[in-house]
């Protein structure tokens, strides 16, 4: 097998370990009550009366700290594990 053969196999080896794992932490959450989900975008702002600004600043965040995206959050867990099957042609 060539390599990008390879890699393209690991990497759908990666996301079904990762679906795995999604799915287990979904199932805690539930028994624990919590949530397992990003948030929409809009609903963080709401939730924290945020106001847009237009000063920008760049700076890291702890993946832990997310908790929302602006696109495709329905897509992942809050730590950003695969919830869907059939992303994992977009994630190989």
């Amino acid at each position: 097998m060539s390599d990008a053969t390879n890699q393209y196999v690991e990497a759908i080896y990666d996301f079904r370990r990762a679906r795995r794992r999604a799915k287990l932490r979904q199932v805690l959450a539930q028994l624990a009550g919590g949530a397992s989900s990003l948030l929409e975008y809009d609903e963080v702002r709401r939730r924290l009366h945020a106001v847009e600004s237009s000063y920008q600043l760049l700076e890291d965040v702890p993946l832990d700290a997310i908790v929302g995206s602006v696109g495709r959050y329905q897509d992942f867990t809050r730590e950003f594990l695969p919830k869907q099957d059939s992303d994992e042609p977009r994630w190989a």
